[in-house]
């Protein structure tokens, strides 16, 4: 009898630790950079391949936009953008600027979400890229502009309220040469 109640109380002493690790666990919020994505600091350079080099600056969140489109419907948007600023350094880099790789994210519970880059047009000027494919950098070549993160609808429907990050991967739409890609993420500035 004194075995069998060692052994249930040897269990329970096991098993307590191992609820409260798991309870714990569950309810851990992800980081605020996806995982996989190495950190480089907002407004300093990260590296791409061959010397190359992207900067993310001037995150301005929240721009309210209205136009109307060819049926005359109103559309209302509202983006958040970044500056991007993109630059080859010995070696071409193709097909590496686009704004589909880069993305806005979040955390949430059970992990990130996040909203593609798409052309800044109608909201800010320059645009990164100004036509429709990716463009490629030669080397020593730099391209600029905005980037814009956009949702439909002004009420209350802000572009990813509590945006953490920004994110790059030039893997999305295979066409950047596989020893090129690179995933890079930038914590937003505090606002």
């Amino acid at each position: 009898m004194n075995i069998k109640t060692n052994t249930i109380i040897g269990f329970a002493m096991v098993l307590v630790p191992m609820v409260a690790l798991f309870s714990t666990l569950a309810g851990a919020q992800p980081g605020l950079i996806p995982e996989g994505y190495p950190e480089h600091n907002f407004g300093e350079p990260a590296p791409l391949p061959g010397g190359g080099k992207i900067i993310i600056s001037n995150f301005e969140p929240d721009i309210f936009h209205s136009r109307t489109n060819q049926f005359d419907d109103l559309v209302e948007t509202v983006s958040s953008l970044v500056h991007v600023e993109m630059c080859a350094g010995t070696t071409e880099l193709p097909k590496i600027v686009s704004e589909v790789y880069f993305s806005l994210t979040r955390a949430i519970r059970t992990g990130h979400e996040s909203i593609k880059g798409t052309p800044s047009t109608y909201v800010r000027e320059p645009v990164l890229k100004p036509d429709f494919l990716p463009l490629s950098l030669a080397p020593g070549a730099c391209q600029n502009g905005w980037v814009a993160f956009t949702s439909l609808g002004q009420e209350g429907d802000k572009a990813l309220e509590g945006a953490s990050s920004i994110t790059f991967d030039p893997s999305v739409l295979g066409m950047v040469p596989p020893e090129q890609q690179v995933k890079l993420a930038w914590r937003l500035p505090p606002r």
